[in-house]
């Protein structure tokens, strides 16, 4: 098939969304159609080199739609737990990271890395009721360099993912994170849309009319018809990124590593940060050859 005659393909079966199919799809919090999938499996949180140090500085955290506090107690465990304290909402942001858990700066109350309330100091003995509070918490483990969380309902989690970069040395892994403020399908739409990409990003002279010879008609014209828009220039890949790409000879080309993307509707923000940011955060896992 032509590449001038590409989008005329099927054209009868193209189907717009509705406002519901559109909601059902980007929506991602609790009780939603993609929220319980994305559930279904574990997700990374941050990086551990975020939350080294035991009794350390919490973190603000935003994943598939809730708000999460995640701290490492001075056990070194690492726990997620809900933002807000069950009894008056006291932002446990605030509070004290001790030995085995998290305290509420307002009333004292003390929770456990899975979300158990440990103690009600401001309650006489003989009324206490900490069984009796279900305050949100999941489960986390570290695993390549990633602390992970499962927030799904089974009972038995998941499998760890087996991905290529977790079977490297720290040394030989870097992790770079984009915070993007739209939604996670927007990100995936650009993902695996093939036709920016020589217009957007590319490390190639666009004058260059051996490469222009081999791409479309209409690209062709494009490229051809002035100046690329500066917003656009600046977004090109920069040549220490990618040393050996630019402007050279396709024999000489070569692959220095292998690359993984994750993406997941979240939102980490460093513990100096004292506001949430809306958006998501685009995960860029590169392992050395």
């Amino acid at each position: 098939m032509k590449a001038e005659s590409m989008y005329k393909a099927e054209k009868d079966r193209l189907h717009n969304f509705s406002r519901d199919e559109n909601e059902a799809l980007t929506k991602t919090g609790p009780g939603t159609l993609m929220g319980n999938l994305f559930r279904q499996y574990w997700i990374p949180v941050t990086p551990a080199a975020d939350l080294q140090e035991p009794g350390g500085r919490q973190m603000r955290v935003q994943l598939l739609g809730e708000d999460l506090v995640l701290f490492r107690a001075r056990n070194g465990k690492v726990g997620l737990i809900g933002a807000y304290c069950s009894h008056r909402l006291g932002p446990l942001f605030f509070g004290r990271v001790e030995d085995d858990g998290l305290r509420c700066p307002y009333h004292g109350w003390k929770f456990a890395p899975e979300g158990k309330c440990m103690e009600m100091p401001n309650i006489p003995a003989e009324q206490q009721f900490t069984d009796e509070i279900h305050h949100p918490g999941y489960p986390c483990l570290e695993h390549g360099g990633i602390i992970w969380t499962y927030m799904g309902a089974a009972k038995e989690q998941p499998l760890l993912p087996d991905l290529e970069f977790f079977r490297v040395s720290d040394e030989d892994r870097n992790y770079r994170l984009f915070f993007q403020e739209c939604n996670y399908l927007q990100v995936m739409a650009g993902g695996i849309d093939p036709t920016h990409v020589m217009w957007l990003h590319s490390p190639y002279d666009l004058s260059d009319e051996e490469i222009a010879r081999q791409q479309p008609a209409q690209q062709q014209v494009a490229n051809t018809s002035g100046a690329r828009i500066r917003w656009m220039s600046r977004w090109r890949i920069p040549r220490r990124a990618f040393p050996t790409a630019r402007n050279a000879p396709r024999e000489k080309v070569k692959v220095c590593g292998a690359s993984t993307s994750l993406l997941c509707p979240s939102t980490p923000c460093r513990p100096a940060a004292t506001r949430s940011r809306r958006g998501h955060i685009f995960w860029w896992m590169t392992k050395a050859a």
